[in-house]
């Protein structure tokens, strides 16, 4: 009998495969693949983040990342608050001021609908206090791939495997995923509906009404996400009018999507007085030209700075735009081909003149190519309020970045349409996503647990919780001249989760914008008054107010970044006893005419250098010595400082007021006469009965204080005023 061949595949097998593929080269009804596409987003969010980071359960939401932080915040205090007109003005968030929980970066929308849930429901407020950003994320993570098949869909792409493929590669986009951290910015689907809202208006003629009020709505909500996210989709909504060419649909449509958006951004409160100051940053945080070449961390290339930075600025991660390996096959498969794409943009010069603005905008007015500037020029001055309200202008990348994915697919999608060549998208869309592992990976980590926690939060809950309000000094907007001002910045927002908790009153937290009086408020600080059940957090800076307060009769603990005080004794014993906070030191006890010598006694910290030179330097605008008075007063007793002024460069004198405790005694006029280290000044002190107190606070307050860099007279960086070796009462 000869010898047969064997085929290693049945006929069965054959069939199948046959079958498969032909269903997948089927149209798709709209609702199975975009179903399909939101399946596949969400599969891919819980195979990264889990199941408890969607329900908010994850260790990760009891600190989560700063942005993160915020957001939550701005959500639980609306939360908490009474419904009203203006719907987002709060007045808890930033007392003694008003202030939209908008520029918390909650996301408005997504705030607004999940508080009517939550009043019809009750039992949704407590779960969405955990879970409300987790969902949010989940949602983005569906709609990313839903959007991304529907533009396809509107070229005329409707098959499975056209589906499937548009799904993987809008999920696996690395600046989307980069933006996890910022969840109104992560909604990249937003842009996504505004391009699919455009492809799907009519080239000439007047577009269906349901479309056009579909676009208003991409407005709406695009306008109570985040005002970057509204500013270009009002671009992409004129480019869509402007294709149908019919002047009426354009005059009547025009004016009520300007309209619309502007009405949304009013509701959420984005046009209050915090917008009218200027932003920092446009020239710093910008796109780079080599941006959608070089990935931070590539699933496949890791961080291939090693090729090139694409980083000119330490900010430029603003516009972080890596397209990805599966892109960039398909770019390098079009360039050839490029003549090709020329009748496209002409069919669509509006939006190409849309991208290409985005496009300059994003690379600011200084354009960096790798680590090198290569062209800078100056903003007309009829233009200056953009990069005045849009500091980070590499964020306008997305519009060319998600055009270029679009027209990327659908070149592909026509030329490997037939038979096998459909592997080559499909063997990009695996490398797209292979190559997104990278940023997956790094989030994944990220979000596995709290982020970067300073202070044990399970043990400082119950006392902030044992307040009716938290005051932060420095306010957060006003931490300046500080060592380690990142610590500073984390802890604080760390207390204000916890405050958050309850929706405490504070006096303000991590916004967008800011809105505090820095230097009003510090110049009040000598002054101000202990109020029952406020729970005072006093940084570095503000150290000097915890000495009053005891003084006064307040109670106050110490942990490493400063100091807390209240009138709840009970707090801050317990505080003390859970080992979140240490027993302040006693005050120092001082006899009349023993001379005090700062730099001898290891308890004085408050607003003061470490010893330098056998005294120590006042380090902030109030600096205090917590005193107990040893004997009966002297009939006319008088406060002896040796003291002297820090002069230099812009300085030729030095103002300092001397308090007892929070009443004012007198103001040194200190100058160059007066620097020398034996100078002796002589304050009066009018009652005497007040020395019998169990504790005084002598307080200097300094009107000019700055550091020798600042003053243009060396590199000294600390913030110096007057240097102080002893003083006494006689």
């Amino acid at each position: 009998m000869a010898n047969q061949e064997v085929d290693p595949y049945p006929r069965a097998v054959k069939l199948g495969l046959q079958q498969i593929a032909t269903r997948l080269k089927a149209p798709a009804s709209a609702l199975h693949i975009l179903t399909a596409a939101a399946a596949i987003g969400i599969a891919a969010f819980l195979a990264v983040y889990g199941l408890r980071h969607l329900l908010g359960t994850s260790a990760y939401w009891e600190v989560p990342e700063q942005d993160e932080r915020m957001a939550v915040m701005g959500y639980r205090y609306f939360l908490a608050d009474t419904w009203h007109w203006p719907v987002f003005l709060n007045h808890a968030i930033n007392v003694p001021y008003a202030k939209s929980v908008a520029f918390l970066d909650c996301i408005p929308v997504w705030a607004l609908l999940n508080k009517a849930i939550a009043t019809i429901i009750p039992p949704w407020a407590s779960f969405t206090a955990h879970a409300y950003l987790g969902l949010w994320h989940c949602l983005a993570y569906a709609l990313q791939p839903v959007f991304g098949v529907a533009c396809l869909r509107a070229l005329g792409h409707r098959s499975w495997r056209e589906g499937i493929v548009a799904a993987l590669f809008f999920i696996a986009v690395p600046t989307w995923i980069f933006r996890y951290p910022h969840p109104a910015l992560s909604a990249h689907w937003i842009l996504l509906w505004a391009l699919y809202l455009y492809l799907r208006t009519p080239e000439r003629g007047a577009s269906p009404r349901a479309l056009s009020v579909a676009k208003l709505c991409q407005l709406a909500v695009a306008s109570l996400v985040t005002p970057y996210l509204a500013v270009m989709s009002l671009t992409v909504f004129a480019a869509s009018l402007a294709r149908s060419r019919h002047p009426r649909t354009i005059l009547t449509w025009l004016p009520l999507g300007i309209a619309c958006a502007g009405l949304a951004s009013w509701l959420a409160g984005y046009f209050a007085p915090e917008t009218a100051y200027a932003q920092w940053g446009f020239e710093w945080q910008s796109a780079n030209v080599l941006g959608w070449l070089i990935p931070q961390r590539s699933g496949i290339l890791g961080d291939a700075q090693w090729i090139a930075s694409a980083e000119g600025t330490p900010w430029q991660y603003e516009g972080y735009a890596y397209l990805g390996l599966g892109v960039l096959g398909l770019l390098a498969l079009l360039i050839p081909r490029i003549a090709s794409v020329l009748p496209v943009l002409s069919r669509h010069r509006i939006l190409f003149i849309v991208i290409a603005g985005s496009l300059l905008l994003a690379l600011s007015s200084r354009v960096f190519f790798g680590s090198h500037e290569i062209v800078s020029y100056r903003v007309p001055r009829l233009l200056r309020w953009i990069p005045h309200q849009f500091r980070s202008p590499g964020r306008f990348v997305w519009i060319p970045t998600y055009a270029l994915i679009v027209l990327l697919l659908r070149y592909a999608f026509a030329r490997f349409a037939t038979g096998w060549r459909f592997a080559v998208v499909a063997v990009a869309a695996a490398l797209q996503v292979v190559d997104a592992t990278g940023d997956w990976r790094v989030q994944s980590v990220k979000t596995s647990g709290p982020y970067g926690p300073i202070l044990d939060l399970a043990r400082w809950r119950p006392l902030v919780h044992a307040h009716s309000a938290v005051v932060i000094l420095p306010t957060y907007t006003c931490v300046f001249d500080e060592d380690d001002a990142s610590r500073y910045d984390h802890l604080s927002t760390e207390i204000q989760l916890l405050a958050s908790e309850r929706a405490l009153p504070i006096n303000g937290t991590y916004s967008a914008r800011a809105m505090r009086r820095c230097a009003d408020e510090e110049r009040a600080w000598p002054t101000l008054a202990l109020e029952a059940g406020t729970l005072y957090v006093l940084l570095p800076q503000a150290l000097a107010i915890a000495d009053r307060f005891e003084a006064a009769g307040g109670h106050c603990g110490v942990f490493d970044s400063g100091r807390v005080c209240s009138t709840h004794d009970q707090a801050i014993s317990q505080a003390i006893r859970s080992g979140s906070l240490r027993p302040a030191p006693p005050p120092i006890a001082l006899a009349y005419g023993q001379k005090l010598a700062l730099a001898e006694q290891p308890s004085i910290d408050a607003g003061w250098s470490p010893p330098d030179a056998g005294g120590r330097w006042t380090r902030s605008s109030i600096s205090s010595v917590l005193l107990h008075l040893d004997g009966d007063p002297p009939p006319r007793p008088s406060l002896k400082i040796q003291l002297r002024p820090r002069l230099c460069g812009s300085r030729t004198a030095q103002d300092v007021d001397i308090l007892l405790d929070d009443k004012a005694l007198t103001t040194l006029h200190l100058d160059a006469g007066s620097d020398d280290s034996s100078n002796v000044s002589t304050v009066a002190i009018p009652d005497r009965e007040y020395l019998r107190r169990p504790a005084i606070v002598i307080q200097l307050r300094l009107h000019d204080i700055r550091s020798s860099r600042q003053l243009g007279c060396g590199p000294d960086q600390r913030p110096l005023g007057a240097w102080v070796s002893h003083l006494w009462l006689e």
